[in-house]
């Protein structure tokens, strides 16, 4: 099994998710140019524009389970459980 190393994780209380105040927190916590890994949701689309590459995941489409396409998620929130 291939170990996964994560950077820094950043996590915020967010209000109602927007595009605005997505582009506004990824701004603060990621360097321009770097991949964002996402789900399918509408309001990441925008984060190309804003500078970023972007990949989506969305799991209605895709073959394989989140946990392949998103492990650094699922071992985030794993931790925060624990």
């Amino acid at each position: 099994m291939e170990r996964l190393l994560l950077g820094r994780v950043r996590i915020e209380l967010a209000g109602p998710a927007r595009a605005e105040s997505i582009l506004s927190f990824a701004d603060r916590v990621i360097a321009k140019g770097s991949l964002v890994k996402t789900d399918g949701a509408r309001y990441f689309y925008r984060l190309p524009s804003a500078g970023y590459e972007h990949q989506a995941f969305v799991g209605v489409d895709n073959l394989a389970p989140a946990q392949v396409s998103l492990p650094g998620v699922h071992m985030v929130s794993s931790l925060l459980k624990r």
